[in-house]
C-alpha cells in the first residue's frame, strides 16, 4: 500500500506552483504531486518534467483521476467554491487556497458538500502557524500584559498592482487577497465573542476595480478592540503588531517582537483624590518595566572571535537573541541573554524579571517536539568538529532542537577531548532510541576512511572526501524525513576537489544532491541580507551569468526569503553589474538588456523591487534599513560589504574579534544553514575557535524547521 498521500494541484500559478508544489516536494515521505490541472500547456509540461506526474487540461479530468487522494484548489478566487464542491463530490479531500469563498452562501455550500460526502475540507490559513502569531497569542494568554484592551495589526505598503487579483470579477482586492491572513490573526486574539464589524474599503493605487485600502474594526463587550489595516497607500509603514493591555504592551513585526509590562508590586498604592495637586502639576509616576523580546531564527555572537556581544558591545551573554538579521526596528532594542523558544517560538531574550516561559509556545496546550537537525562536521582537519561539539553544550541549542552530528565518530571524540567536553559520543541509529541532552553527542556516521591520524590544519584528499560524505549523509537524512533541517560546518574547497568532487562549494553540492536547478545563496550579517546571482565562479564567468532569466529567478528567491523572515512586502534593491550601474550604457549594456527586464517582470508579479542601482550606494542604504534584501550580481559584490559589517579584525591581538553571519541556501527542497566562515586551519586543534557562529546557524535552522518551510516557497499568494 502506498504510504504517500497523492496530491492533485488545480492551478499552477503563484500559489499552486510557488507554494503548494514546493511544499509538497519538500515532504517526499508523506505526500507527492500525483497530478496537476492548468489550462496553459507550458505549465503542465513544466510540472510533468519536474514531478513526473499526470497532467490534465481540464479540471474534470483531474478530479476523476483515480490516482489523486487530495485536491489543492489554487485557481482564481471566484472559482474556489465551484471547484471545491466539485472535487468533494468526486470523492476527493480538498485543501482550498484563501479566500475560502467570495460570499457566505458559497462557504456554506462548500461545508455542506464536505458534510454530505464525508470528505475533509480545509482552508490554507498558513499565517496562523507563523512564529510571531504563536508568540503574540502566548504572551496575550499569559496575562503578563493584563487585560488586552486593543490589538492593531497592519499590512502596510506603497505599491500598485495591475494583475487579475485587482479585479472584482475574479474575487480580487486586498480584502480577499491579504485579508484572510490578517483577519484570521485578529480573530485568534479577539476570542469567541460575536464581533460588531465596521469596514471601510477604498481604491487608492490599484489599476483594477477592487479595493486596495481596507480598514476593519472588530468590537464586542468583554473582547479587545481589534483594528486591522491593509493598504497600498502607506509611504511610512508601521510595525505589524501593536497590543495594548492594562499592565503592558507588545509591538513588533513578523520577525521580531518586544513587550514590556509593569513589574508586579513596583507601583505604590494610590487613592482617588479631588484635592488640588501640589504646584498645579499633573499626576506623574515612574514605571518600572519588565521587558522581553522574541526573534525569528534567534541566534547570537560571531564566529572565530566571539562576536560583538561577546566582546562587550552588547553587554553580557553570547549574542542578542538573533537580532542581527532582523529589521532595524528590532535591532534598536537589543536584549541580553537568550533562551530558546518552544515550537515556532524563535528565540526569547530576557531584559527583565519574570516574563513568559518559552516552553509550549505552540499555543492551545499543544507542545511540539524540538526538530532534529543534522549538523555536519565540515572538513575534519579544520575547526568544524570542535565548534560543533562546543555548540551542543549551549543551553539555547539544547532547548531549540535535537542536535545530531554527522561525520566521523572518532573525529568528534577527538574534538571533544580538545575542547574539554565530557559529553559521551553515542552512535545514532534511530531518533526514538536516541538519548538527547548536553551530556550526549549523537553521531550519524558517514562514509569515511580512518581519520585518527589525519593531520589538522592541512589540506588533504582524505579530509575533502570525509567532508563531502558528511554533507551527503545529512541530505539523505533530511530527504528521508529523519532530519527536519541541516546545518553545515566549513569545508575546504581545495581539499574537496583533491578528493575528486568538482564543486565550487557546499551550495552547489546541495543543488546536485537534491536535483535543484534554481538556487541561490542568502548571506545575512548585521542589517544586510544579500542574495547572489552567482558565487564561486571566475569574474569573467560571473558577467556571463547575468542573464534576464537568472536575475529574475534570484529576485523571486529573495522575495520569498523576505516573506519567510516575516516581512510582508520585502523591498529589494538590485545592484548593477557595471560601475555606476552602467551609467546609461556608458560602461556596459547588461543593465539595460538583462537586469532591467528582470526587474520589470518581478514588479509585474507584485514584488517591490528597485534598480539597477550602483552597489556603492545601494549597500549603505540597505545597511541603514531602507532595503530589506539586496540582489548582488557576483560573489565579491555581495561578500565584501557583508564582511565589512560582520567581521572585525583586532590588529593588536592579531585575531578576528568578530566574524558574524550565516548562510542560507534558497531554492532547495531541504533546509540548509551554514556558518559564514572557513575552516580556520590556523587555530584547528587548539580548542580556541568560537562556536558562536555555529550556534547562530543552528538556531536559525531550528526556527526554519519549526515554521515547517524549506527555503523554497513563498508565503503569500
Amino acid at each position: 500500500m502506498e504510504s504517500q498521500v497523492r496530491i492533485g494541484i488545480a492551478g499552477l500559478g503563484r500559489s499552486g506552483w510557488g507554494i503548494h508544489a514546493r511544499l509538497i516536494e519538500s515532504l517526499p515521505d508523506q505526500v507527492r504531486v500525483a497530478a496537476v490541472y492548468d489550462p496553459l500547456p507550458a505549465r503542465r509540461e513544466e510540472a510533468v518534467g519536474r514531478f513526473g506526474c499526470a497532467a490534465h487540461g481540464d479540471f474534470e479530468a483531474l478530479i476523476a483521476d483515480p490516482g489523486v487522494d487530495v485536491v489543492v484548489v489554487a485557481v482564481p478566487s471566484h472559482l474556489h467554491a465551484e471547484y471545491s464542491v466539485a472535487a468533494l463530490r468526486a470523492g476527493k479531500h480538498v485543501v482550498c487556497e484563501k479566500p475560502m469563498a467570495t460570499s457566505v452562501a458559497e462557504a456554506e455550500r462548500m461545508t455542506a458538500a464536505a458534510a454530505e460526502t464525508g470528505k475533509l475540507l480545509t482552508v490554507f490559513q498558513n499565517y496562523r502557524y507563523r512564529g510571531d502569531v504563536i508568540k503574540v497569542r502566548e504572551v496575550a494568554a499569559s496575562g503578563v500584559l493584563g487585560r488586552v484592551v486593543m490589538v492593531r495589526i497592519t499590512h502596510h505598503g506603497f505599491a500598485r498592482r495591475w494583475d487579475w487579483q485587482t479585479l472584482q470579477r475574479y474575487g480580487g482586492g486586498s480584502m480577499n487577497n491579504t485579508g484572510p491572513h490578517v483577519i484570521d490573526m485578529g480573530l485568534l486574539l479577539f476570542g469567541d465573542a460575536e464581533p460588531e464589524v465596521t469596514c471601510v474599503r477604498d481604491r487608492v493605487r490599484t489599476l483594477g476595480d477592487a479595493d486596495d485600502h481596507v480598514l476593519i474594526l472588530l468590537r464586542a463587550p468583554g473582547a479587545p478592540t481589534v483594528q486591522i489595516e491593509i493598504t497600498a497607500a502607506c509611504a511610512y509603514p508601521q510595525e505589524q503588531w501593536l497590543v495594548m493591555g492594562t499592565e503592558g504592551g507588545l509591538t513588533g513585526s513578523g520577525s521580531a517582537l518586544r513587550w514590556r509590562y509593569v513589574k508586579p508590586g513596583s507601583l505604590p498604592e494610590r487613592t482617588l483624590s479631588t484635592e488640588p495637586t501640589p504646584d498645579r502639576s499633573y499626576n506623574r509616576e515612574t514605571v518600572e518595566w519588565g521587558e522581553h523580546s522574541w526573534a525569528s531564527g534567534g541566534a547570537g555572537g560571531g564566529a572565530g572571535g566571539g562576536g560583538r556581544a561577546f566582546v562587550g558591545e552588547r553587554g553580557s551573554g553570547r549574542g542578542a537573541g538573533g537580532s542581527r538579521f532582523l529589521p532595524r526596528s528590532a535591532r534598536l532594542h537589543p536584549r541580553r541573554g537568550a533562551a530558546a523558544g518552544g515550537a515556532g517560538a524563535g528565540a526569547d531574550a530576557d531584559a527583565g524579571n519574570g516574563g513568559v516561559p518559552a516552553a509550549g509556545a505552540a499555543g492551545a496546550g499543544r507542545v511540539m517536539r524540538a526538530p532534529l537537525l543534522a549538523i555536519t562536521m565540515g572538513d575534519p582537519a579544520g575547526v568544524g568538529p570542535e565548534i560543533a561539539v562546543k555548540a551542543l553544550a549551549d543551553e539555547r541549542v539544547q532547548g531549540a532542537c535535537r542536535p545530531l552530528l554527522v561525520g566521523s565518530a572518532e573525529v568528534f571524540a577527538a574534538a571533544a577531548r580538545i575542547v574539554g567536553s565530557g559529553a559521551r559520543i553515542v552512535p545514532f541509529t534511530d531518533p526514538g532510541a536516541a538519548r538527547w541532552g548536553p551530556e550526549y553527542v549523537n553521531v550519524a556516521a558517514s562514509e569515511t576512511a580512518p581519520l585518527a591520524e589525519l593531520p589538522r590544519g592541512e589540506v588533504s584528499a582524505a579530509a575533502g572526501a570525509a567532508g563531502y560524505h558528511a554533507i551527503a549523509r545529512a541530505v539523505e537524512l533530511a530527504r528521508a524525513g529523519t532530519a527536519a533541517a541541516t546545518v553545515t560546518g566549513p569545508i575546504h574547497k581545495e581539499a574537496l576537489n583533491l578528493a575528486g568532487f568538482r564543486f565550487a562549494g557546499q551550495t552547489e553540492i546541495y543543488a546536485h544532491l537534491t536535483g535543484t536547478r534554481d538556487y541561490a545563496m542568502l548571506l545575512m550579517a548585521g542589517a544586510l541580507r544579500v542574495v547572489h546571482v552567482s558565487t564561486h565562479v571566475s569574474l569573467r564567468e560571473a558577467c556571463e551569468r547575468v542573464t534576464r532569466q537568472r536575475v529574475e529567478t534570484v529576485i523571486r528567491l529573495a522575495h520569498e526569503a523576505g516573506r519567510r523572515l516575516g516581512i510582508a512586502a520585502p523591498r529589494i534593491g538590485v545592484a548593477g553589474l557595471n560601475p555606476h550601474a552602467g551609467d546609461g550604457g556608458l560602461f556596459g549594456s547588461e543593465e539595460r538588456t538583462q537586469i532591467v527586464p528582470a526587474i520589470e517582470a518581478a514588479r509585474a508579479a507584485g514584488m517591490v523591487v528597485e534598480g539597477p542601482l550602483p552597489a556603492d550606494t545601494l549597500f549603505p542604504k540597505a545597511n541603514g534599513g531602507y532595503y530589506d534584501l539586496v540582489v548582488a550580481m557576483y560573489h565579491d559584490q555581495g561578500h565584501i560589504p557583508l564582511k565589512v559589517v560582520g567581521f572585525t579584525w583586532d590588529n593588536g591581538a592579531g585575531v578576528w574579534s568578530a566574524v558574524d553571519g550565516v548562510n542560507v541556501t534558497l531554492g532547495i527542497p531541504v533546509i540548509r544553514v551554514s556558518v559564514d566562515h572557513g575552516t580556520a586551519f590556523d587555530v584547528a586543534g587548539t580548542g580556541r575557535a568560537s562556536e558562536d557562529s555555529m550556534i547562530q546557524a543552528i538556531l536559525c535552522a531550528a526556527q526554519m524547521a519549526r515554521a515547517g518551510q524549506p527555503a523554497t516557497g513563498a508565503s503569500s499568494r
